[in-house]
């Protein structure tokens, strides 16, 4: 057999770059597993720090004789108590040359993307953030490994332009109050 002849295996030509079947599959497919928002404990200051805002915003609509908003922090508290020490979920993430999958049911085609970011984070996951063009809640926010961010970041930029996406308000809340 000659030089030639021979090709050798498990090796494909894509747009003029000979890749390694290895690669073809990654690129095609970037799947991971990683809990549905991070999680942070909280203490028993936490709780009682709480449970005292929410008694002083009943107070104040019962002086105010609010009683459908004392009402509404009395259920609001009851929720926050039911949640507080709540784990995530572990989601399934998938992207591929199709759009984006969250699980099995959720997806969002590239064509209804409109950009994407990526924040970085010093403790936990980053994130990547996906600006949809819907009109309530545009944003999505997926976790992703730190040492997968490169490589997720240079594939979607084959199928949606990469911009500075703005952490929202709310975020920042509930990151600042431990949710």
């Amino acid at each position: 057999m000659t030089q030639r002849e021979r090709k050798p295996k498990d090796i494909i030509e894509v747009e003029n770059k000979k890749l390694d079947i290895d690669e073809i599959i990654m690129i095609s497919d970037i799947s991971w597993h990683a809990p549905e928002y991070e999680y942070s404990p909280k203490s028993s200051a936490w709780y009682w720090t709480s449970l005292f805002l929410a008694l002083v915003l009943i107070i104040f609509a019962l002086w105010q004789k609010n009683f459908l908003f004392a009402v509404f922090v009395f259920i609001a508290e009851l929720i926050v108590f039911a949640v507080a020490d709540k784990h995530p979920k572990i989601w399934e993430f998938t992207i591929n040359e199709k759009g984006a999958y969250i699980g099995k049911n959720k997806f969002y085609p590239y064509d209804q993307i409109e950009a994407f970011d990526i924040h970085m984070n010093e403790i936990g996951h980053d994130q990547l953030v996906l600006k949809t063009k819907k009109k309530i809640s545009p944003i999505v926010t997926i976790n992703i490994y730190k040492e997968d961010q490169e490589k997720i970041k240079e594939f979607l930029k084959k199928y949606i332009p990469h911009e500075e996406i703005e952490i929202s308000f709310g975020d920042v809340v509930s990151k600042l109050i431990g949710f």
